[in-house]
């Protein structure tokens, strides 16, 4: 049986960390002997992976140190005799590079999957150990023109290939109010979620700024709509405030929840008090009160969390391919998103959600206000998105292109997955 090594930073819960081991898990279940090396720690995932049947291996870099590092891979790739070593981003590429120079792998394919938008010291080492890749990703087309330009690759070199998800697991619920129960979040509110890093590139004060807007706005257009259904526009509950969900943790979480407080917005969270959150019949003629903000952190049922919600909003400065975004678009979500990075081609605007400039609250609130405030619309872009999720991210069509790498890899060599099973 074929190794195939996965070469990550860590599993700590995020998109990238997912992805790698729905990989793994792919190719496991294709036949194939599927390892995670994480460079640093184990991280949030690896019981997951373990669980799976896929073995998990930390070097621990931070306490060994770069040499002992790298002799530590090699001595994994010679107990496994890996066919092809798959590092993702920097760090990871590094040791399997070197890892490849030495002779420890047959083959070595890369993903860059975050930007490099900032001076990096990556930047001449991707260069300088160029020879021992023999295939390079990116996951959207932008983040192909940025490696290019940053490693003097030829742009002809450097394949494009999506993140898939498993669309089994992230679509449509059935019956929302009965997932918005089970889960103690209110009814008949409109839900914005974000499943997020809650970090400085996410910029996600300016959605909690478009979230006060759109808060304050919301008693008028809500009792307008109703009083005109007919037009297709929302039908919520005549009093109910809006709810935006966070899901995710991160380094930001306090100062968001500082801004969060300063905005004037209450914090909230399943089964509290504020569960359901409304406004007095005569609101109108006083301050509009506001909606309610959960910062919910880590959470393993997040395709559940997507299918209680309404619309998906990410604020990111930028972006590589989302994994959170293509799981919102499996579960039905209309997504309101930042024109960054591969946003514009998980989001298929205008049929599936909208885009907006970043740093620009006052353009994500009147998205999320139209998206909102037309049951019509939401559904149409909710088919829409969904579609768009099955044709393009889907965990087979990720599967089959890393497959046609990886063998590109071994035949380099002169040899074939086919011909070593």
């Amino acid at each position: 049986m074929l190794t195939i090594v996965q070469c990550v930073n860590n599993l700590d819960l995020g998109g990238l960390e997912q992805m790698v081991l729905t990989l793994a898990v792919a190719l496991r279940e294709r036949g194939f002997s599927s390892t995670i090396c994480c460079v640093e720690d184990r991280g949030a995932l690896a019981d997951q992976a373990e669980a799976s049947g896929i073995p998990v291996h930390a070097l621990q870099m931070r306490c060994h140190g770069k040499l002992k590092t790298l002799r530590a891979l090699c001595a994994l790739c010679e107990n496994q005799k890996p066919v092809v070593i798959h590092s993702h981003n920097f760090k990871p590429f590094y040791y399997a590079a070197l890892a490849t120079m030495l002779g420890a792998t047959d083959g070595h394919v890369h993903s860059r999957h975050g930007s490099l938008l900032r001076p990096h010291p990556a930047v001449w080492r991707y260069r300088l150990l160029r020879p021992w890749v023999d295939e390079w990703v990116t996951v959207s087309a932008d983040r192909q023109t940025e490696l290019a330009e940053r490693t003097g690759l030829p742009t002809g070199n450097i394949h494009v290939l999506a993140n898939g998800i498993d669309t089994n697991r992230f679509c449509p619920a059935a019956d929302k109010r009965t997932v918005r129960t089970a889960l103690g979040l209110p009814l008949d509110s409109p839900i914005i979620i974000c499943v997020a890093r809650l970090a400085p590139e996410k910029d996600l004060g300016t959605l909690l700024r478009a979230f006060k807007i759109l808060s304050e706005s919301w008693i008028g257009t809500n009792r307008r709509s109703l009083q005109n259904a007919s037009t297709g526009n929302s039908a919520f509950g005549e009093r109910a405030l809006p709810v935006l969900l966070f899901v995710g943790d991160g380094p930001e979480r306090a100062k968001l929840e500082s801004l969060t407080r300063d905005l004037g917005l209450p914090l909230g969270g399943p089964h509290s008090v504020v569960a359901n959150p409304v406004f007095p019949a005569d609101t109108a003629e006083r301050i509009p009160p506001t909606g309610h903000v959960w910062f919910l952190g880590t959470r393993s049922d997040t395709h559940k969390l997507l299918q209680a919600a309404d619309v998906f909003a990410l604020s990111s400065l930028s972006e590589g391919l989302s994994v959170a975004l293509i799981e919102a678009a499996a579960c039905g979500l209309p997504i309101v998103a930042t024109d960054v990075g591969g946003n514009p081609e998980v989001v298929n605007a205008p049929h599936g959600g909208r885009l907006v400039p970043p740093s620009n609250p006052e353009a994500m609130a009147v998205a999320l206000r139209e998206v909102l405030g037309n049951d019509v619309l939401r559904s149409t872009m909710s088919r829409a998105a969904r579609e768009h999720a099955l044709t393009r991210f889907s965990v087979k069509q990720m599967l089959n292109a890393y497959l046609a790498l990886y063998e590109n890899c071994v035949q380099k060599r002169g040899l074939s997955l086919t011909s070593k099973c």
